[in-house]
């Protein structure tokens, strides 16, 4: 996957700035798997959900987190 799709807005999963869906200047930091949730066999496979990480690049600073489910569908952000 090169982009995620957060309600009409798509992110890049590439190092370049980008806006956030509030506007704010981000970009991509990483991907990790949500170990909080079990996998699911779909399709003859497990497949997992996935928590893509992206850092604000303007003054206030700071990351913000979205969570998606094993069908690549946007659950939310995460909370620090």
């Amino acid at each position: 996957m090169e982009t995620i799709n957060i309600k009409k807005t798509v992110l890049n999963l590439n190092f370049e700035h980008q806006l956030s869906p509030n506007g704010r200047p981000i970009r991509y930091s990483g991907i990790r798997r949500n170990g909080q949730k079990a996998q699911q066999w779909i399709d003859g496979m497990y497949k997992s959900c996935w928590i893509y990480s992206f850092r604000f690049m303007d003054e206030v600073g700071g990351f913000i987190d979205f969570e998606f489910d094993c069908y690549d569908r946007f659950v939310g952000v995460v909370k620090h």
